[in-house]
Order: C-alpha cells, then structure tokens, then sequence
C-alpha cells in the first residue's frame, strides 16, 4: 500500500547540448519532465525552448501510407546512424510510388460511400413504385425526402390535412425517425419548407435515377460489387509495397516516434543567457542509472532533491504493488491515483474484492471456469486487463463453493468429498432455512469489519500526511472510529447479551465524539496549529454542523446495511441455480442436460457482471470515500 519515491531533477548546462540532454532523459525512459518556463517565470529573459514540428510531420505521412496499406508499424530498436533526413528522402520515394495506387483507392473509396449512402436513403423508400426520374421532372410542384421525429408525425400529418398545398406521404418508421416526403406547389414551396423546418423535417439527398428506389438499389449494389474487389486489389498492392519495405519502415517509425518525443519534451525546457534549465521526476530507483546517463555528457549540471523540499509542485505517483496485488492497479486507477504520500488503496482493494467477489460467487465449477476464462482468454488472448483480475476473482468464487458445497450448481456433489474427510455433510446449506438470516447477518458483520478498518486506514494515511486534524476529530478518524465502534458493541451487547458496561459506551463512545464530530472544524484547525481555528458565526456553524453531524451519522447506517447485497447476491446466485437445474430436472434427457448447460452459462455471465458491479461499488462507496481521495496524477515518463 504504497507509492515509489520520487526525486526532483533539475538539468542546466549550455543552451547548445540542450538536445544530448532532451536524448539522454527520453532514452531513459524514466524523466517526467515540468515546465521550467513556468516554475522559473519570475526570471527575467527566461523563454521556452523552440520546438521543430517536421517530425510530426513525417511521423503523420509515414503513418498514412501505413494505413492505406492497412498496416500498423511496430516499435523497434532505436537506429542511431537514422536521421529526420533520411526519413523525409524515403518517405517521399514511397509516396511517389504509392502516390497513383492511394489516389485510385481513395477515389474508389469515395464512390463506394457514396453509393452506400445513396443505398441507406433509398432504402427508407423502397416501397415506392414510380421512377425517380419522373417526380424531379416535375414541372409545376417541389417534392421534398427526408425525415422528421416521430414525436413530429401526428403535427405533420394534421398540417397536410389542413393545407390543401402540401401533401405528406409516410414510408417507412422507427423508435427515431419517421421518413417520408411532401409534395408541395412551387409557388407555396418556401412556406411550406418553412412549417416543416419548425417540425425538424430533415431533408436528404436522394440520388436522381430513371428507376424505381428499389430498382435503384439492386443497380447500386451491382456498382459496388466490381468497385469493392478493385479497392481490396489496390489495398493488396499497397500492402505488398508495404511489407518489402517493411524493417525500414518500422526503423523509421521508431526513429520519427523518439524525434516527436524530443519535441515534446523540448517545449518544457527553457532557456535564459545561453544556457538551458530542465526539470523534472525521476523515481528514486532508477536515479542512479538516470545519474550514469547524463555523466556521460560532459559539462552537464545535474541536482537531486527530495519530494517534500520543493514547493508548489506535487509530484506524480507511480504505484508499487506485488504480484497479487498488482492487477486491482486496474480499479485503483479507474477511482484516481493517490496523491503522493497518500495510502495507495490497490492491496486492501485486492484483498476486499476478492473476498466480497467469491462470497457472493461461491460456486466451485463456475468458479474455476471464470479464473481460467478470464486469465488465458481475456487477458492473455484479447489483452483485456480486466481479464487479469477474474483470475483471482474466480479462484476466491472456487474456495467459497467448496464451503458451500455448490459445483455448478449441483449441491451434493461434493457429498463423499466431505465425508472422505471426516464431515458429516457440507460445511454450509446457504439455501436451508435456518441459515438465510445468518448468512443476511453475516454480510452485515463483514461490512462493519471492513468499515471499521477503512476508517483505521484512514487514520493511518492522514497521520502519514501529518494531517493531524483529520486523523483525530474527523468522522473518519480516530472519533468517528470510537463513535462506530461503540454503537456495535452497543447492539452488540443488547443482542448477545454480553454484559459489556452501558454507561461508559454511551456517554464516552457516543455522545462525546457526536460533540467533537460536531465541532471537528475548530477542533482540527487546533490541532494542526492553525490560528484561523474560530468560525465567523458560532451560531451559523453550530446549525450547518448539525446537518453534517446527521449526514456522517446517517453515513454509517447506509454504508453498513448496503453490505446486506453480499448476503443477498450469495443467495440470488443459489436460487438461480437451482430453478435452472430444477427445470433441468423436470425435463430430463438431453433437453434437461441443454438445459443445465444453458442455465450455468447464463448466471455465470449474468452473475459474473453483476457480481462485478456490486463489489466494486461497495470498495468505491463504502470504503474508498473513507480514506481515499484519489486526486495525484500517474507518472507518464516521455518515451518512445
């Protein structure tokens, strides 16, 4: 639950190695760079350094000619002895010879959208049989295509019966638009275009033709046909010039992209008296090989500082997880990253979701099924990193369904498992009668666990960031964690009969930290020193205190029961089966077996989704808002 160090670089030397220096940090690819034109403004004749465009020029035309051959360049070993020249000199000998080749394909290619378009329009009007030709020939009327909004149809239709100068002729309808046309004299055309402007009448281009629009079509897709082939030959062609020149081409590509991250990174720099000052985050594991880059360069200035010696700049944050913890960056990103000296929240999402994930999916067979799914077909065959994290998703759903003895629904066929090892029957009967409460109770007290260390998270992150206020006096700190500890070994107490001492719960545990949470903004301004620590109005404070004391009280209701969908999805999940397998059941053979097939794919799709959605609302809702903001920025060092 933490995030790398980060050290603060400042690069000065003579203006003229400015571009060693630009090579050497994006080579490293570890230099996040800040604009030292704005960090050094207050210097007089300080200017950004001139950035040259050509790169992203060149990089621009080498990767149309890449997608008119429908290819993709690689990123590929960097070519030193390479310069922008070369690349302008071959990039303009391919598109001379691939000039004619994409000037026939896009003109193709324009005909071919063309046609299509004209074939969508007609379409809407197929069910006209007279000739095109013969209505635009009209002498004395206008006739309008087009569509307006079905909301508009009953107006437009009443319009045309009340004006004996316009007729409104419907053809075809959707959820959207209804398509249509109106026939209108000359002389009234303006007035008429106008009221149906004022219905949302959209007007369309339809082709002029000598036949019918249904006619037309079938003449339109007779084009398309030879004129299709002809631009999947020109494709071909240009992909094969493509793949002959294929190495050179990716070297370029590479070359061009370390060109256009020299002028980005260029922009940052600036430049005063000659000389050149850059700036930046380096993470303090890779300094020492970063520092051994720029020795190489002679005359080059190059001093470190920590983090927290540079003021009004926050540096950005790079998350270190390990392996298990690693995937669940994927959800701690989705939320925000954390600012730096912030917990980083990905190992306790790791671990929560995991367990909320298999509670509510305990299924031994589907279980395995999701891990496997999920890691070699999502994330290792679609590159899907979300598929990365049903490994361990699937593998906590496997560990509950053997507890609760479900294996693809199936109850006891873990039966002789159980008894091999000395069990009289299954651990847990989640569909027994008995057991539904507990299980309901049961997702409430791993709610209040898991609230319970949010808010000790909490404590811990605002400590770290010598936020001594909140860590205190706040609702999610160390008063609002006495407050809710107490109301549960209340209930607690009340429940089970514990005999734990009531007085010291109520007035101690409860009713002094409501005071403090309702006076926690004087108090925190206290307690991290602050001399502003009164409010202008007592009386305005105290009342607007009051509604956010109800808010933060109401907060811990509504966060503890919404753990209840836990429980409720275990049992949703075990319901669905069984009215699938007692369907399959009732009707045997090898419909009954399509049947129970059936049944394990969808709730292993639908309840994978679901499942999904509500853990990760209660980590985002629940417990992120308890000690988590979530406002850093990642480290995105430039790099080709």
């Amino acid at each position: 639950m933490s995030v790398e160090k980060m050290k603060y670089v400042t690069l000065t030397g003579d203006a003229a190695r400015l571009d060693e220096v630009l090579k050497v940090c994006v080579d490293s690819g570890c230099f996040q760079p800040e604009s030292a034109g704005e960090r050094f403004a207050s210097l007089k004749q300080t200017a950004k350094a001139p950035a040259d465009a050509t790169a992203r020029q060149l990089l621009e035309r080498l990767q149309a000619i890449a997608d008119a051959a429908g290819k993709q360049p690689k990123t590929v070993a960097f070519d030193p002895a390479m310069t922008d020249e070369d690349c302008a000199r071959q990039i303009d000998e391919m598109e001379k010879a691939v000039g004619d080749l994409r000037r026939q394909l896009d003109t193709l290619n324009n005909e071919i959208e063309y046609c299509r378009a004209c074939a969508t329009q007609l379409e809407h009007f197929s069910g006209m049989d007279v000739p095109l030709r013969d209505l635009f020939d009209c002498e004395f009327v206008d006739i309008r295509f087009g569509r307006l909004p079905v909301t508009s149809y009953d107006a437009a239709m009443q319009y045309a019966q009340r004006d004996n100068n316009v007729l409104f002729i419907p053809f075809s309808t959707d959820d959207v638009y209804c398509w249509g046309m109106y026939i209108t004299p000359k002389d009234a055309a303006d007035r008429v275009d106008m009221t149906f402007a004022v219905l949302f009448f959209e007007r369309l281009h339809v082709p002029d033709a000598v036949s019918t629009p249904a006619e037309a079509i079938d003449q339109l897709k007779e084009q398309l046909l030879p004129d299709e082939q002809q631009a999947e030959d020109l494709r071909a062609q240009l992909a094969g010039y493509w793949d002959r020149q294929d190495g050179l081409c990716d070297k370029m590509y590479s070359h061009l992209q370390r060109a256009v991250r020299l002028a980005e990174l260029r922009k940052y720099a600036a430049l005063r008296a000659g000389h050149f000052i850059l700036i930046g985050w380096v993470p303090a594991r890779d300094l020492p090989g970063f520092d051994d880059r720029i020795k190489t360069l002679a005359e080059i200035d190059m001093t470190v500082a920590d983090s927290d010696q540079v003021e009004a700049l926050s540096p950005p944050v790079r998350l270190k997880n390990r392996l298990f913890a690693r995937p669940f960056e994927f959800y701690t990103k989705m939320f925000g990253m954390p600012t730096y000296g912030e917990i980083d929240p990905t190992a306790f999402v790791a671990i929560t979701y995991t367990l909320l994930y298999g509670i509510m999916f305990a299924d031994l067979g589907q279980g395995l099924v999701l891990a496997l799914v999920g890691y070699f077909y999502m994330y290792k065959h679609r590159g899907m990193e979300l598929g990365r994290l049903l490994l361990p998703c699937g593998l906590s759903g496997a560990f509950f369904g053997l507890i609760f003895g479900s294996v693809f629904g199936y109850e006891h066929w873990l039966d002789p498992l159980y008894r091999a090892v000395g069990l009289q029957e299954k651990p847990f009967e989640v569909m027994a009668s008995d057991n539904i409460m507990t299980v309901l109770f049961g997702a409430i007290a791993i709610g209040v666990v898991l609230m319970m260390v949010a808010l000790l998270v909490n404590v811990y992150s605002c400590f770290k960031q010598r936020r001594v206020g909140a860590a205190l006096f706040s609702e999610n700190g160390i008063t609002g964690f006495v407050l809710y500890a107490s109301v549960v070994a209340l209930v607690l107490n009340m429940v089970l009969g514990l005999s734990l001492p009531t007085a010291p719960l109520v007035y101690g545990g409860v009713l002094l930290p409501i005071v403090l949470l309702w006076l926690k903004e004087p108090l925190e301004k206290l307690a991290d020193g602050r001399k502003d620590w009164q409010p202008e109005s007592w009386g305005g404070y105290l009342t607007q205190g009051f509604f956010e004391l109800f808010e933060a009280l109401l907060s811990y209701v509504t966060n503890t029961v919404s753990f209840l969908r836990v429980g409720a999805f275990a049992l949703v999940h075990a319901s669905m089966m069984m009215v699938f397998l007692s369907l399959a059941e009732m009707a045997g053979g090898v419909f009954g077996v399509i049947l129970a097939v059936f049944g394990n794919v969808f709730v292993l799709a639908l309840e994978g989704l679901l499942v999904g959605v509500q853990s990760l609302r209660l980590e985002f809702y629940e417990m992120f808002n308890r000690f988590f903001e979530g406002a850093g920025r990642e480290f995105r060092p430039l790099q080709y």
